[in-house]
């Protein structure tokens, strides 16, 4: 049980870390977009 649960944690932590890195870009992007067509 316990080894299921590491791997379960572990998968946990890789997936929130893909999404981070998925989605951080993204909003940089948006916020760099907006910020050029502001001025």
């Amino acid at each position: 049980m316990d080894k299921l649960q590491d791997e379960l944690q572990g998968y946990l932590e890789i997936d929130r870390y893909r999404k981070q890195r998925f989605l951080y870009p993204l909003l940089f992007r948006e916020y760099i977009y907006a910020l050029a067509h502001d001025h």
